[in-house]
Formats: C-alpha cells, structure tokens, sequence
C-alpha cells in the first residue's frame, strides 16, 4: 500500500487542475495550484513562462492576438472606402457631409466604450475568460452591416452608425486585451519582439483592405467602367456598386470564420 500511494497523489494533482479560461494561451498558474501561497504560486508561475524557449505556444499567442488588430485595423480603414460606394448606392453619387462624418466617427465611440466596459470586466472575470468575445462581436457586427439596406421607415445611414458604434466595442475590447495577454505570456527576451508582430498586424489588415478593394473593383471592372463619374453611376454600374459594398463585408466575415 505504501508504494501506490505516490502514484494515486500524483493521479489526483493531474485531474485537479482547471481549466483556465482560453485555451489559446495556457494557464501556467495552474501547474503549482497545489501550493496554498498564491505570491509564491504567482512567482513560479511568472519564472516558469519567463524560462520557456520560444516556441509554437508563443507563435500561437501571437497568431490569436494579431487576429484581433488585423481584423480591427480592416473594418476601421475601410470605411473611406465604403463612404464613397454608400454615396453612389443611396444618394445618386456623394454621401452628405453630416452623414459622412456620422459613420467615420462612429466606431470611436464605440472603442470608447469597450475599452471602458472590456477593461473592467477582464478585471472581475478574467483577462482570458473575456478574450474572444470581443471578436464575436465584431464579426456579428460587420456581417450585420454586410446585410444592411435602406427602407422606408428607417435610413440605411442610422442602421451603419448603429452597428459601427456596436463593431466599435469589440474592437475596444480587442485592442488591450490583446496587447496585454501577449505581453503576459511573452519571456522577457521575446516580449518587445512579440509585441511588435501582434501590432504589425494592423498594418497588414489595412493592406489587406486595400488589395480586397482592387480586387473585388477589378471583378466588377465591366459594370462599373461604363460610368464616367459617381453622379453617372446608375442602372448597373448602382447595383454593382452595391454588389461590390456588400462582399466587401462579408470577405472579413470568411476570413475570420475560417
């Protein structure tokens, strides 16, 4: 009996530890949950990350968390782009100014509040159990602009500004858990390098909102080039353009799906 019980106390530590919120990144603190001091298990658990070689646990962290400034810096860079194609669509060439103005500045105001709200709920429930949420949200919120359309009881305009401003708390949201989680989890020689690849993401998605605009006007070339200026833009150059606004959308929608 004396020599099983190293194995059954062994068996027992094993299947008492939890799970930790996401599984993308691993809670390291769990590994000394059998010690009673939390400072010491918290110092085990800060020397047990900072000695890891780097490997395929940070390349994914840094993958996880630059998924969230990719998608971010897409949907906010291009909506000069989708301005112009709203303008055509619904108002025979240009957006007015109040409502050009309304939709750029949108999204803001909703980072505002979800960095606000984010921020404070990381804190009561987790940084990692909150992480993920937020790209629900902006995935949710660009489909729901994808599928947007103008009607009589409600303007095309008001239904943008309103899931904007509900994108714009996600990506509130995105932007600190993101850069915080990875910081938490890089060693303290690869820290500054992984932070530079998970905000380097950002400019990858504005060049990939610009290469997905090429593209996708370059697929509708035949419809559209009839039409010598946006005041011109009608019949099936319009319903491109619309056709054009839409996928622009749901491309990021795939992506991130995927």
């Amino acid at each position: 009996m004396a020599e099983q019980t190293p194995k059954t106390t062994k068996k027992s530590s094993v299947f008492s530890k939890k799970g930790g919120g996401n599984a993308a990144f691993r809670n390291f603190n769990n590994d000394f949950s059998h010690i009673t001091d939390l400072n010491e298990r918290r110092r085990l658990a800060l020397a047990e990350i900072d000695k890891a070689p780097f490997g395929r646990r940070h390349i994914r962290a840094i993958v996880v968390a630059g998924v969230g400034f990719f998608t971010d810096s897409y949907d906010i860079f291009v909506v000069s782009t989708l301005t112009i194609m709203l303008g055509i669509v619904y108002y025979g060439g240009t957006l007015p100014t109040s409502s050009d103005t309304a939709i750029k500045l949108s999204t803001s105001a909703g980072t505002v509040i979800g960095q606000l709200g984010f921020g404070a709920l990381a804190d009561v429930v987790g940084r990692k159990r909150m992480y993920g949420l937020e790209l629900i949200i902006i995935i949710f919120a660009t489909l729901a602009q994808a599928l947007t359309s103008n009607s009589p009881s409600m303007s095309v305009v008001g239904v943008i500004i309103f899931w904007r401003v509900i994108m714009g708390v996600g990506i509130g949201g995105d932007y600190p858990l993101s850069s915080i989680i990875t910081s938490e989890f890089a060693t303290t020689k690869w820290r500054g390098a992984m932070m530079a690849a998970v905000f380097a993401m950002q400019g990858i998605g504005q060049l990939t909102g610009a290469l997905v605009m090429l593209f996708v006007t370059l697929a509708f070339k035949s419809q559209t080039e009839i039409a010598a200026t946006t005041s011109t833009c009608t019949g099936a150059c319009q319903v491109a353009v619309d056709r054009m606004c839409g996928e622009y959308s749901l491309d990021l929608v795939v992506c991130l799906l995927v």
